[in-house]
């Protein structure tokens, strides 16, 4: 599994364009901790391209959108579980795919999906509400 400053280099240097000569190695002083570019005096770099999102002022790729809170997914760790709900699990796989389990797992059945499974990230599963009309 992947840390997050892991990612987020991948993912600047998979959205830079072949062509160019950036990478995030040359911008991973002006790159916050979500992986926000932002313009810094003396740094001149082009990535006005097609992949990444933009606001205010600040760029990103677009594939590690959601990165603030991994996409709503928790890291499992088994001194820390919910006492309550209903969660979707999952991990990842030798490949880097992610694996999404099919059970609905109650919060009682967490430690096991963990500990005996080997699942890794587990997210709440919202119930709907009722429309008003």
């Amino acid at each position: 599994m992947k840390t997050k400053q892991e990612v987020i280099q991948e993912a600047y240097d998979n959205t830079f364009p072949d062509s160019s000569n950036y990478s995030f190695d040359k911008i991973r002083s002006a790159v916050d901790e979500n992986g926000w570019y932002r313009f810094i005096e003396g740094l001149t770099v082009n990535i006005c391209t097609t992949g990444f999102d933009h606001d205010k002022g600040a760029y990103r790729p677009q594939s590690i959108r959601g990165i603030e809170n991994n996409r709503g997914w928790t890291i499992a760790d088994v001194t820390k579980l919910p006492t309550e709900g209903i969660y979707n699990v999952g991990y990842f796989l030798d490949d880097g795919t992610f694996h999404l389990g099919n059970d609905e797992v109650e919060w009682y059945e967490l430690r096991e999906y963990v500990v005996c499974f080997g699942f890794t990230h587990y997210q709440p599963i919202i119930k709907p509400e009722a429309p008003i009309y």
